[in-house]
């Protein structure tokens, strides 16, 4: 099998990222209005978005996970449907948490198990 041209982190960051920006950006227009409005003292979660891609980036694993994917690919439906039932009741502070979760559902469905948590404690 031919090898990737950039490592698996580096296309979440290129295609799964965008994908997740139009796909909740209900939930990610009400977070971006909130952080710049600079004289609230929110606007650091540009910076926590900015430190988040560049980590993403800079720590590459090898390859893709090959087993568990059906498990991982239900757990980050699960994130979905809980963000979807959250906004459709206008909880919105919660479905902002929910969103984290789908973030790091979609990290673990596209890395595994195994290398998203290594990477995500930078070992």
């Amino acid at each position: 099998m031919k090898p990737l041209p950039l490592a698996p982190q580096q296309l979440f960051v290129l295609l799964i990222i965008p994908i997740i920006a139009w796909l909740y950006w209900s939930t990610l227009g009400v977070l971006a209005g909130r952080w710049v409005q600079w004289h609230n003292g929110l606007s650091h979660g540009l910076l926590v978005i900015g430190v988040f891609l560049w980590l993403l980036w800079q720590r590459p694993c090898d390859e893709l996970p090959k087993r568990h994917f059906a498990l991982r690919a239900v757990l980050l439906g699960l994130a979905s449907l809980l963000w979807f039932l959250l906004q459709s009741v206008q909880i919105n502070a919660l479905a902002e948490l929910a969103l984290l979760l789908v973030v790091m559902g979609a990290y673990n469905a596209w890395l595994g198990f195994r290398q998203s948590w290594l990477t995500e404690l930078g070992v």
